[in-house]
């Protein structure tokens, strides 16, 4: 029997309100096993623990969008962080982070995204669990940086251009998720 696993779901996002359990039960009958939720903020993070209270199928990634990090200042992400830790028994992995340069394009924010995304790697690495990250139109800062910290543990979950990242991905053994366009709810 195949395990099957979906590393990258957002069922706390508003359009599942309505089918969450009908969403979870079509899920498993096509052989779907675990649904890794990814959190994109605090809200999220605490939403998304609450899901997973309710549901065994789904694990948690807490973490904080690449381009809601802009929203926070430096002390709201650390207080972010701590929180994660607190319940790293709750967790299989931190995301969704990353860098993501499409939605802004000042170098400020750039510089804020990149010390967000180190953050949230050097918490990934102390608690030795996978990153999922999001990277648009940042795909050589975000390799880079994952190469620079030695990171393994790697799902890329979102990017541009596969050929400027698949060789260094295939080196360190990161895996690649490539969308699919078919939604959950659809299936």
């Amino acid at each position: 029997m195949k395990l099957l696993i979906d590393v990258h779901a957002h069922l706390d996002n508003e359009k599942f309100s309505h089918d969450l359990n009908e969403v979870i039960e079509r899920a498993k009958n096509t052989g779907i096993k675990h649904i890794i939720c990814n959190g994109l903020d605090p809200v999220s993070n605490r939403s998304i623990l609450k899901l997973a209270e309710k549901y065994p199928e789904i694990k948690l990634a807490l973490g904080i969008y690449p381009i809601e990090c802009l929203k926070f200042s430096d002390d709201e992400i650390d207080a972010e962080i701590d929180y994660i830790r607190k319940h790293k028994n709750s967790i299989v992995g931190i995301g969704e982070v990353g860098i993501d340069y499409h939605w802004d394009k000042t170098t400020e924010g750039h510089e804020k995204q990149k010390k967000a995304f180190l953050k949230f790697i050097l918490l990934a690495k102390e608690l030795d669990v996978p990153l999922i990250v999001h990277s648009r139109d940042a795909e050589a800062d975000t390799v880079e940086i994952l190469e620079l910290q030695g990171c393994k543990k790697v799902v890329m979950h979102w990017f541009q251009e596969l050929r400027k990242i698949d060789g260094t991905c295939q080196s360190r053994q990161m895996l690649l998720c490539l969308a699919i366009s078919r939604k959950l709810s659809k299936v």
